[in-house]
């Protein structure tokens, strides 16, 4: 039971860091259990009443547990595409083989040699955007919510300011400028203006405090209004930056030698 629980922890960390670096999204069955109505229909195309089956898979001579990893030479090795190229990418097209960036073995590198704090900052950021993929076909609202929160997870705390001897308040940056200033460090090129990067931080304040929803929360799917069209727009392009930034954090470290300094530098992908 116990290597059990330790499998499962060090499989969760690799769905978390795997989910945020590949464009195809990544997510387990999980240790829950659950039942969903299936349609059940035959090989000739023959439909049987629905059955309500547990979610899952099996296959036959499974072993649970190996003393050494099994032999892997006769798989072919993923293609691996530019890393401009493979995160400026928008969707998947009939065909498309499953590739992954070209750095992805630094990447892993990088990961697994953070400080323990830093390691748990990533993955954290990881969850809020691997939550984002579950949601979106639920809840756009909650998706879009959820991808805000990924980049917050990376954020340094906010530096305290002075008190106004008048109201009192402390003067400072405030979050929407915060959130703006770190998405352009780690988002070269100017590729979202600071107005947008304000706007999309502004959304998901009324989103998470309850003041707006997305209107294909309302139920209005397929629809063709240009609100709905802009909405989707935003959380398209907001799936880009977030993706970029999480990446880009990551690949401001560098290490030599097996040190391991951060930089502040950014030599990734735009996303432009």
């Amino acid at each position: 039971m116990v290597s059990q629980f330790r499998q499962e922890r060090v499989g969760r960390q690799l769905e978390l860091v795997l989910s945020s670096l590949l464009k195809f999204g990544l997510r387990s069955i999980g240790p829950e259990t659950r039942f969903q109505w299936s349609v059940n229909r035959s090989d000739d195309g023959t439909v049987h009443p629905s059955k309500f089956l547990q979610e899952g898979y099996q296959w036959d001579g499974v072993v649970l547990e190996l003393d050494e990893f099994s032999a892997c030479g006769g798989y072919p090795a993923l293609a691996k595409l530019d890393v401009n190229q493979y995160y400026s990418r928008l969707e998947i097209s009939p065909g498309q083989p499953l590739d992954v960036p070209s750095n992805i073995e630094h990447q892993l590198d990088l990961f697994f040699a953070l400080p323990f704090g830093e390691k748990e900052k990533f993955l954290r950021a990881s969850y809020w955007f691997q939550h984002a993929h579950r949601a979106f076909i639920r809840s756009r609202s909650a998706s879009f919510i959820a991808l805000v929160s990924a980049i917050e997870a990376l954020m340094p705390p906010p530096k305290a300011g002075k008190q106004c001897p008048e109201c009192k308040q402390i003067l400072g940056t405030g979050p929407t400028k915060q959130f703006a200033d770190f998405v352009d460090e780690l988002l070269p090129g100017g590729a979202i203006p600071e107005s947008e990067r304000k706007r999309f931080y502004r959304l998901r304040s009324s989103l998470s405090h309850g003041g707006k929803l997305l209107l294909d929360d309302h139920g209005s799917f397929w629809g063709f209004t240009p609100q709905q069209l802009g909405e989707g727009h935003d959380t398209r392009i907001l799936w880009r930056i977030v993706q970029t930034v999480l990446h880009n954090w990551l690949c401001a470290w560098t290490l030599d030698q097996g040190t391991l300094q951060q930089e502040r530098r950014v030599a990734s992908p735009t996303g432009s």
